[in-house]
């Protein structure tokens, strides 16, 4: 169990105010161990409903170490309760029997009166942020804030606090304080940035938490960031090493469907969770580069799987990979070079995708072809057209097919006003410019097949 600022306040635990000489608390830490050592926890009149449950060997224990060293010492006064006048007594009072509300509002009436009195502002946030641990209400949460951040900024609230520090412990350093106050607004977002990772991480909380302190800190990078960040890394990684086997010569077999389809749902899974958390967290610098590093990993894997010849053989494969495509396009920082690359791929294979459901039109439009059937080819190519499914690449895949086929039904209208055979087959004529003519109409022809089925590889390169 992670030690808690407040309720694990070494004061708190040995059952003492912080005005505590070291020999007070020195025998109140031994006669503690003591008692929990035969199996039973002792209660002291300064214990609040939650004192028991904290009061374990292990952060008694912690607590004596802590009340033994300056600047620990120093911290644990700052953070928990000063009884230094009637209202504060009054106030703890009702802390203690678990009306906290009360006892807040009891500071806020002290501070009504004398607005600069930072021993009641310090016990009032003291008491905001154990109200915030109890309810989880972002009420608490941001008026807690709100007194520290007052506490912390407040020159004046400083020079108070060392002069009464000094009253107890005379001889304690000045680099002490220094330090202190260094690090306390760290210490409070940290604190706050725990619970609020503890309690589910909730987006409205992180931002009542960044808007007053200007970070998250440390706590939700460490418990929330880092560890979404790491499996992502991982799922890269796995991504990048099957290229690598693939490349080295590794077949596609039975085991690529399931094999991208997990790559897939887990980054899908990984990123999301990161977008999740929101734009500044999902547009930062770091997380930019893990998503440029990502979609160029799946770019560079689908590129080379588009160009396996072999694909067409694995059920599911092409439209697999276009899944993949899809989701690293979606993955991919706005106007990045992937996100352009990637597009185009996803066109290209988009296209790929097309030839591959009408793979039985194409080879009638080609058998068409190749028997000099052009009209009926024609007819083909002009109602694939219209197939709802149809994208911009295989529109102009089509178009260039129907240009050339109106082209090869006009050399076949020129063949016959030229005296040969409407036939493609080959002519009786026998003088030279017969020849030549049926050469050079073969040659065009030749030309003509070519364009039209060799247009149809997704150039996903």
């Amino acid at each position: 169990m992670a030690r808690d600022l407040f309720l694990d306040n070494s004061y708190h635990i040995i059952g003492l105010e912080t005005d505590a000489d070291e020999k007070d608390i020195d025998r109140r830490g031994r006669e503690i161990e003591k008692i929990l050592a035969i199996d039973e926890v002792p209660s002291y009149g300064t214990d609040f409903s939650f004192s028991s449950q904290r009061r374990t060997k292990a952060i008694v224990s912690m607590a004596r170490k802590r009340l033994l060293d300056d600047a620990d010492q120093l911290e644990d006064v700052f953070f928990w309760f000063d009884n230094h006048s009637r209202t504060d007594n009054l106030a703890i009072t009702h802390c203690r029997q678990g009306d906290w509300r009360g006892a807040i509002e009891k500071w806020q009436e002290r501070l009504r009166s004398n607005p600069n009195d930072y021993i009641a502002l310090r016990n009032k946030a003291i008491a905001e942020s154990i109200l915030y641990n109890e309810t989880k209400a972002k009420k608490w949460l941001s008026n807690a804030l709100k007194d520290w951040l007052s506490l912390i900024g407040s020159d004046e609230q400083w020079r108070t606090f060392e002069k009464i520090y000094r009253i107890r412990k005379p001889d304690t350093d000045e680099a002490v304080f220094d330090r202190f106050r260094r690090k306390a607004k760290d210490i409070i977002t940290d604190y706050f940035s725990g619970r609020i990772c503890e309690f589910g991480s909730d987006e409205d909380s992180l931002m009542i938490l960044e808007e007053r302190t200007g970070s998250r800190g440390t706590r939700y990078e460490t418990d929330v960031v880092k560890p979404l960040k790491d499996e992502l890394e991982e799922s890269i990684k796995k991504t990048g090493d099957w290229l690598k086997e693939l490349e080295s010569g590794g077949a596609l077999d039975e085991s690529f469907y399931s094999r991208i389809t997990n790559l897939r749902e887990a980054i899908d899974s990984e990123a999301g969770s990161i977008q999740d958390l929101g734009g500044k967290v999902w547009d930062r610098s770091d997380i930019k580069t893990l998503r440029n590093r990502c979609t160029e990993t799946i770019n560079r894997l689908c590129c080379f799987l588009i160009n396996q010849d072999s694909i067409t053989n694995v059920e599911g494969c092409v439209l697999a990979v276009n899944e993949f495509l899809t989701l690293a396009y979606n993955i991919a920082p706005s106007g990045s070079v992937n996100e352009k690359q990637i597009e185009k791929n996803l066109n290209d294979l988009k296209t790929t995708l097309f030839l591959k459901r009408h793979e039985s039109d194409f080879n009638y439009v080609k058998s068409c072809a190749e028997k000099g059937q052009f009209a009926d080819a024609l007819r083909k190519i002009n109602f694939m057209l219209t197939y709802s499914d149809i994208d911009d690449g295989s529109i102009e895949l089509l178009q260039n097919m129907k240009n050339k086929t109106e082209e090869a039904i006009r050399l076949i209208e020129l063949r016959k006003s030229m005296g040969y055979s409407s036939s493609v087959g080959r002519s009786s004529g026998g003088s030279a410019g017969g020849v030549l003519g049926s050469i050079l109409f073969y040659f065009i022809m030749g030309l003509i097949l070519y364009a039209l089925f060799s247009s149809g590889a997704c150039g996903s390169k």
